[in-house]
């Protein structure tokens, strides 16, 4: 039976995760609106980081806190903590992708377009694999068995990532844009396939915590 230590804390990152999910979603929202010619989803994330990354930051804060007081194993305090710490850079990089567009605002062609609007979906897609794979682990709910299946259909979504993020730089490196144009291109491209290596490392640390409760 878990008790109160551990169910506050239990509470508090399942209440973290869903914030920094609700945050991903923004953030892809906002992505995807500037392929529809709309900057006004990229200018709100941009101006309301500060606000939210104070506000999650504090959230963290307080489940280490938390954790210090004593509840669960040690062995398992660094693992819980992790879970966070990958969750923030998470956050910062589906920001920072959304700074790109805005700031660097790329024209980009109709074909181009599509490659782009498929793999901000494919990427911002990734996170709810993980997301349950936590929750089953948080909630001790046949944790091997559905990590396995969600660690299976990741692994899928990212290899669809993998051979569109390549197949885009591929049309950016063939294409008749000038220099400057193909890098500017491949930055906002990379800013997204940034984000889809965060969620990766994320999906990693379950599986290594999964691994360590195998005997």
């Amino acid at each position: 039976m878990m008790l109160k230590k551990e169910r506050e804390v239990v509470y508090l990152i399942e209440k973290y995760l869903d914030t920094i999910r609700g945050w991903q979603r923004t953030a892809s929202e906002a992505v995807l609106s500037y392929f529809m010619d709309d900057l006004e989803g990229l200018k709100l994330v941009v101006l309301s980081k500060n606000q939210f990354q104070t506000t999650a930051e504090k959230d963290r804060q307080h489940i280490w806190q938390k954790l210090c007081e004593g509840a669960y194993l040690p062995a398992i305090r660094g693992s819980l903590f992790s879970i966070t710490t990958n969750a923030s850079r998470i956050t910062n990089s589906a920001t920072v992708c959304c700074e790109t567009f805005l700031f660097q605002q790329p024209k980009i062609s109709q074909k181009l377009t599509t490659e782009f609007s498929s793999i901000t979906k494919g990427t911002f897609n990734l996170f709810q694999p993980v997301y349950d794979s936590i929750l089953y682990y948080l909630r001790g709910m046949d944790v091997f068995k559905m990590t396995s299946r969600n660690t299976e259909v990741f692994w899928k979504l990212k290899t669809e990532v993998i051979l569109s993020e390549d197949e885009l730089k591929h049309q950016i490196y063939v294409s008749s844009l000038n220099p400057w144009r193909k890098t500017q291109l491949n930055m906002c491209a990379q800013s997204i396939t940034d984000v889809s290596n965060r969620i990766s490392e994320m999906e990693d640390e379950i599986q290594l915590i999964i691994a360590k409760l195998v005997f």
